[in-house]
């Protein structure tokens, strides 16, 4: 909930929380790696992203946004791998991450 409210710092103490009582919740790492990313701080983001898709490799908003994490390192590649992957798993991710991509580039382009 804090993420939503904005409350970086508090939402990572809470899943950091989470984290030490049950270090299998996927979506706590995801959550994690989604605040970092919102922090621009793709080399802290990759690794969570990396763990959510360890424990629920079905998790394709995990795949998602560790694309757009390697996208915006220049590692495009990997970036649309990942990403092919999040739409395999759920298509109805597409439109919302057309846009992300198109912003991601424009970011690199500046």
């Amino acid at each position: 909930m804090r993420r939503l409210k904005g409350e970086r710092q508090g939402a990572l103490r809470d899943f950091d929380r989470a984290l030490a009582i049950n270090p299998r919740l996927a979506l706590a790492h995801y959550q994690r790696g989604a605040i970092w990313f919102d922090l621009e701080d793709s080399e802290r983001a990759i690794p969570e992203f990396n763990c959510a898709i360890e424990l629920d490799p079905q998790l394709a908003i995990a795949y998602a946004n560790r694309g757009l994490a390697l996208l915006r390192q220049g590692k495009d590649l990997e970036a649309e791998q990942d990403i092919s992957r999040a739409l395999a798993l759920d298509p109805l991710l597409k439109t919302e991450l057309e846009q992300r991509i198109a912003l991601g580039k424009q970011r690199r382009q500046k």
